[in-house]
Protein backbone atom coordinates (compact mmCIF):
# COMPACT_ATOMS: atom_id res chain seq x y z
CA UNK A 1 0.00 0.00 0.00
CA UNK A 2 1.27 3.30 -0.88
CA UNK A 3 1.74 6.17 0.94
CA UNK A 4 -0.93 8.06 -0.64
CA UNK A 5 -3.61 5.35 -0.54
CA UNK A 6 -2.26 5.66 3.15
CA UNK A 7 -2.85 9.18 3.79
CA UNK A 8 -6.31 8.92 2.27
CA UNK A 9 -7.53 5.52 4.32
CA UNK A 10 -5.90 7.90 7.59
CA UNK A 11 -8.02 10.86 6.13
CA UNK A 12 -11.04 9.51 5.79
CA UNK A 13 -10.66 7.99 9.09
CA UNK A 14 -9.86 11.03 10.95
CA UNK A 15 -13.21 12.72 8.83
CA UNK A 16 -15.10 9.84 10.78
CA UNK A 17 -13.99 10.35 14.68
CA UNK A 18 -13.15 14.06 13.87
CA UNK A 19 -16.55 14.81 15.80
CA UNK A 20 -15.08 13.44 19.24
CA UNK A 21 -12.00 14.81 18.34
CA UNK A 22 -13.00 18.37 17.84
CA UNK A 23 -16.41 18.84 19.73
CA UNK A 24 -15.17 21.08 22.60
CA UNK A 25 -13.34 23.26 20.35
CA UNK A 26 -16.62 23.25 17.85
CA UNK A 27 -14.51 22.32 14.89
CA UNK A 28 -15.68 18.76 14.40
CA UNK A 29 -15.64 18.93 10.31
CA UNK A 30 -11.63 19.90 10.58
CA UNK A 31 -8.88 18.08 8.92
CA UNK A 32 -5.71 19.81 9.70
CA UNK A 33 -4.87 22.91 11.86
CA UNK A 34 -2.20 25.51 12.31
CA UNK A 35 -2.52 27.26 15.67
CA UNK A 36 -5.90 28.40 15.98
CA UNK A 37 -6.76 28.41 12.98
CA UNK A 38 -8.54 25.36 11.02
CA UNK A 39 -8.80 23.73 7.53
CA UNK A 40 -12.54 22.27 7.31
CA UNK A 41 -13.69 19.17 5.41
CA UNK A 42 -16.10 21.80 3.10
CA UNK A 43 -12.69 23.32 1.90
CA UNK A 44 -11.61 20.08 0.72
CA UNK A 45 -14.88 18.82 -1.14
CA UNK A 46 -14.65 22.01 -3.06
CA UNK A 47 -11.30 20.63 -4.92
CA UNK A 48 -11.78 16.72 -4.93
CA UNK A 49 -14.18 16.32 -8.10
CA UNK A 50 -16.63 13.60 -7.90
CA UNK A 51 -15.33 10.31 -10.43
CA UNK A 52 -11.63 10.57 -8.97
CA UNK A 53 -9.81 7.94 -7.91
CA UNK A 54 -8.80 6.95 -4.12
CA UNK A 55 -5.54 7.57 -5.26
CA UNK A 56 -5.89 10.64 -6.94
CA UNK A 57 -8.39 11.95 -4.42
CA UNK A 58 -5.45 11.29 -1.86
CA UNK A 59 -2.87 13.32 -3.96
CA UNK A 60 -5.15 15.79 -4.47
CA UNK A 61 -6.17 16.38 -0.69
CA UNK A 62 -2.77 16.05 0.64
CA UNK A 63 -0.76 18.64 -1.68
CA UNK A 64 -3.95 21.04 -0.92
CA UNK A 65 -3.10 20.32 3.19
CA UNK A 66 0.51 20.72 2.70
CA UNK A 67 0.33 24.00 0.95
CA UNK A 68 -2.08 25.31 3.12
CA UNK A 69 -0.56 24.65 6.22
CA UNK A 70 2.87 25.73 4.61
CA UNK A 71 1.00 29.20 4.35
CA UNK A 72 -0.22 29.12 7.50
CA UNK A 73 3.20 28.93 8.87
CA UNK A 74 4.44 31.65 6.79
CA UNK A 75 1.74 33.77 7.49
CA UNK A 76 2.05 33.19 11.29
CA UNK A 77 5.43 34.12 11.47
CA UNK A 78 5.66 37.19 8.95
CA UNK A 79 2.75 38.07 12.16
CA UNK A 80 5.68 37.63 14.79
CA UNK A 81 8.41 39.29 13.01
CA UNK A 82 6.75 42.60 11.26
CA UNK A 83 6.05 45.34 13.37
CA UNK A 84 2.43 46.88 13.62
CA UNK A 85 3.15 49.37 11.22
CA UNK A 86 4.30 46.93 8.58
CA UNK A 87 1.49 44.96 9.35
CA UNK A 88 -0.86 47.73 8.38
CA UNK A 89 -2.24 46.43 5.25
CA UNK A 90 -5.09 48.77 4.61
CA UNK A 91 -3.17 51.61 4.65
CA UNK A 92 -1.16 49.65 2.29
CA UNK A 93 -4.24 48.88 0.60
CA UNK A 94 -5.20 52.32 0.72
CA UNK A 95 -2.49 53.80 -0.93
CA UNK A 96 -2.05 51.52 -3.51
CA UNK A 97 -5.76 51.71 -4.75
CA UNK A 98 -4.68 56.01 -4.59
CA UNK A 99 -2.37 55.14 -6.61
CA UNK A 100 -3.47 52.90 -8.98
CA UNK A 101 -7.06 55.61 -9.70
CA UNK A 102 -4.28 58.44 -9.92
CA UNK A 103 -2.64 56.30 -12.79
CA UNK A 104 -6.12 55.63 -14.51
CA UNK A 105 -6.83 59.11 -14.64
CA UNK A 106 -3.60 60.39 -15.93
CA UNK A 107 -3.68 57.70 -18.57
CA UNK A 108 -7.10 59.15 -19.07
CA UNK A 109 -6.13 62.86 -19.09
CA UNK A 110 -3.22 62.26 -21.48
CA UNK A 111 -5.08 59.93 -24.52
CA UNK A 112 -7.70 62.89 -24.55
CA UNK A 113 -5.38 66.11 -23.90
CA UNK A 114 -1.88 65.23 -25.13
CA UNK A 115 -0.14 66.73 -27.61
CA UNK A 116 1.37 63.92 -29.57
CA UNK A 117 2.31 66.22 -32.96
CA UNK A 118 6.06 66.67 -33.21
CA UNK A 119 7.46 68.43 -35.92
CA UNK A 120 11.07 68.01 -37.55
CA UNK A 121 12.21 71.17 -36.44
CA UNK A 122 11.17 70.90 -32.76
CA UNK A 123 13.49 67.79 -32.60
CA UNK A 124 16.56 69.83 -34.23
CA UNK A 125 15.49 72.29 -31.78
CA UNK A 126 16.17 69.91 -28.75
CA UNK A 127 18.82 68.00 -30.02
CA UNK A 128 21.27 71.35 -30.58
CA UNK A 129 20.07 72.94 -26.78
CA UNK A 130 21.27 68.90 -25.77
CA UNK A 131 23.87 67.69 -27.62
CA UNK A 132 25.58 67.05 -24.94
CA UNK A 133 23.45 64.20 -23.60
CA UNK A 134 24.02 62.73 -26.82
CA UNK A 135 27.26 61.59 -26.72
CA UNK A 136 28.06 58.06 -28.52
CA UNK A 137 28.66 54.90 -26.39
CA UNK A 138 29.78 52.72 -29.29
CA UNK A 139 31.27 53.06 -32.43
CA UNK A 140 27.87 53.40 -35.30
CA UNK A 141 28.18 53.46 -39.32
CA UNK A 142 26.67 54.04 -42.62
CA UNK A 143 26.62 51.50 -44.60
CA UNK A 144 25.44 49.25 -47.99
CA UNK A 145 25.31 45.96 -47.18
CA UNK A 146 24.74 43.13 -49.76
CA UNK A 147 24.50 39.19 -48.68
CA UNK A 148 25.05 36.81 -52.23
CA UNK A 149 24.51 32.84 -52.54
CA UNK A 150 28.30 32.15 -54.11
CA UNK A 151 26.47 30.84 -56.97
CA UNK A 152 24.58 33.95 -57.50
CA UNK A 153 24.76 34.74 -61.66
CA UNK A 154 26.78 37.09 -63.05
CA UNK A 155 28.37 38.10 -58.83
CA UNK A 156 31.42 39.07 -61.21
CA UNK A 157 29.68 41.84 -62.55
CA UNK A 158 27.98 42.67 -59.45
CA UNK A 159 31.71 43.09 -58.02
CA UNK A 160 31.96 45.99 -60.51
CA UNK A 161 29.11 47.83 -60.38
CA UNK A 162 29.97 47.52 -56.86
CA UNK A 163 33.02 48.81 -56.67
CA UNK A 164 31.63 51.74 -59.25
CA UNK A 165 30.77 55.40 -58.04
CA UNK A 166 28.58 55.69 -61.14
CA UNK A 167 24.96 56.68 -60.05
CA UNK A 168 23.59 54.45 -63.11
CA UNK A 169 25.97 51.01 -62.16
CA UNK A 170 24.35 52.14 -58.25
CA UNK A 171 21.15 51.49 -59.85
CA UNK A 172 21.77 48.34 -61.57
CA UNK A 173 23.33 47.09 -58.24
CA UNK A 174 20.13 47.86 -56.29
CA UNK A 175 18.30 45.71 -59.34
CA UNK A 176 20.65 42.79 -59.08
CA UNK A 177 19.98 42.75 -55.42
CA UNK A 178 16.43 42.67 -55.51
CA UNK A 179 16.47 39.63 -57.67
CA UNK A 180 19.44 37.77 -55.92
CA UNK A 181 20.66 38.76 -52.61
CA UNK A 182 19.94 37.01 -49.36
CA UNK A 183 19.85 39.75 -47.19
CA UNK A 184 20.57 43.73 -48.50
CA UNK A 185 20.54 47.06 -46.46
CA UNK A 186 20.18 49.81 -49.16
CA UNK A 187 18.65 52.27 -46.68
CA UNK A 188 22.19 54.19 -46.62
CA UNK A 189 20.85 57.70 -44.71
CA UNK A 190 20.08 55.09 -41.75
CA UNK A 191 22.68 54.74 -39.25
CA UNK A 192 23.47 51.52 -37.42
CA UNK A 193 25.61 50.31 -34.22
CA UNK A 194 28.75 48.74 -35.75
CA UNK A 195 28.20 45.45 -33.53
CA UNK A 196 24.60 45.04 -35.64
CA UNK A 197 26.34 45.26 -38.56
CA UNK A 198 28.89 42.52 -37.02
CA UNK A 199 25.87 40.75 -36.03
CA UNK A 200 24.94 39.81 -39.65
CA UNK A 201 29.00 39.84 -41.42
CA UNK A 202 31.83 38.04 -40.44
CA UNK A 203 33.88 41.46 -39.51
CA UNK A 204 36.12 41.84 -37.25
CA UNK A 205 35.26 43.29 -33.88
CA UNK A 206 38.92 43.82 -31.79
CA UNK A 207 39.20 46.77 -33.39
CA UNK A 208 36.37 47.91 -35.14
CA UNK A 209 37.88 52.11 -34.84
CA UNK A 210 40.93 51.13 -36.77
CA UNK A 211 38.91 48.95 -38.90
CA UNK A 212 36.43 51.93 -39.87
CA UNK A 213 39.74 53.98 -40.70
CA UNK A 214 41.11 51.66 -43.14
CA UNK A 215 38.80 49.94 -45.04
CA UNK A 216 35.81 51.20 -47.14
CA UNK A 217 34.38 48.62 -49.61
CA UNK A 218 34.74 45.69 -48.45
CA UNK A 219 34.54 42.14 -49.90
CA UNK A 220 34.11 39.16 -47.70
CA UNK A 221 33.98 35.35 -48.49
CA UNK A 222 33.27 32.38 -46.84
CA UNK A 223 31.80 29.00 -47.29
CA UNK A 224 28.07 29.63 -47.43
CA UNK A 225 28.29 33.38 -48.70
CA UNK A 226 29.87 36.56 -50.20
CA UNK A 227 29.44 39.67 -48.19
CA UNK A 228 29.96 43.48 -50.08
CA UNK A 229 30.22 45.99 -47.66
CA UNK A 230 30.52 49.71 -48.20
CA UNK A 231 31.11 52.25 -45.05
CA UNK A 232 29.84 55.69 -46.35
CA UNK A 233 30.43 57.36 -42.61
CA UNK A 234 31.06 56.09 -39.30
CA UNK A 235 31.10 58.34 -35.87
CA UNK A 236 33.03 56.56 -32.93
CA UNK A 237 32.26 56.41 -29.26
CA UNK A 238 32.63 59.68 -27.29
CA UNK A 239 31.87 61.66 -29.93
CA UNK A 240 27.55 63.31 -30.57
CA UNK A 241 25.66 61.30 -31.77
CA UNK A 242 23.87 62.46 -35.42
CA UNK A 243 20.89 63.49 -35.07
CA UNK A 244 19.52 61.20 -37.09
CA UNK A 245 20.85 58.23 -34.71
CA UNK A 246 18.99 59.88 -31.66
CA UNK A 247 15.92 61.26 -33.32
CA UNK A 248 13.43 58.70 -32.41
CA UNK A 249 14.92 58.86 -28.47
CA UNK A 250 14.40 62.99 -28.54
CA UNK A 251 10.60 61.73 -29.97
CA UNK A 252 9.99 59.92 -27.19
CA UNK A 253 11.76 62.65 -24.34
CA UNK A 254 9.62 65.70 -25.65
CA UNK A 255 6.43 63.20 -25.48
CA UNK A 256 7.44 62.43 -21.94
CA UNK A 257 8.15 65.78 -21.19
CA UNK A 258 4.77 66.88 -22.56
CA UNK A 259 3.17 63.87 -20.61
CA UNK A 260 4.66 65.08 -17.31
CA UNK A 261 3.56 69.28 -18.25
CA UNK A 262 0.09 68.21 -18.83
CA UNK A 263 0.09 66.09 -15.43
CA UNK A 264 1.22 69.22 -13.66
CA UNK A 265 -1.08 71.78 -15.28
CA UNK A 266 -3.57 69.99 -13.33
CA UNK A 267 -2.52 69.39 -10.14
CA UNK A 268 -1.74 73.01 -10.05
CA UNK A 269 -5.36 73.86 -11.85
CA UNK A 270 -6.88 71.94 -9.54
CA UNK A 271 -4.88 73.44 -6.84
CA UNK A 272 -6.04 76.83 -7.48
CA UNK A 273 -9.71 76.09 -8.27
CA UNK A 274 -9.74 74.40 -4.87
CA UNK A 275 -8.47 77.60 -2.90
CA UNK A 276 -11.05 79.78 -4.96
CA UNK A 277 -13.76 77.74 -4.15
CA UNK A 278 -12.53 77.19 -0.28
CA UNK A 279 -11.99 73.45 -0.86
CA UNK A 280 -8.95 73.65 0.56
CA UNK A 281 -7.25 75.56 3.60
CA UNK A 282 -4.02 74.85 5.76
CA UNK A 283 -4.40 75.52 9.38
CA UNK A 284 -1.51 77.39 10.69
Amino acid sequence: MNLLFRFLIVLSSFLVVGCQLFQETNHSDAVARVGEEFLCKDDLDEILVPGLSAEDSATIAYNYIYNWARKRLVLKKAELNLSENEKDVDRLVEEYRNSLVRSLYEKKLIAEYLDTAITSNQIERYYNENKQNFELKENIVRVEYYKFDPQSPDLAQFKNWFRSGREADKAKRTEYALNYAAEHFLNDSTWISYMDLVSRVPLQAYNQEQFLRNNRLVEINDSSAVYFIQILEYKTENNHSPLEYVYPTIKNIILHQRKLDLIKEMENRLYEDAQKRNEFEIYE
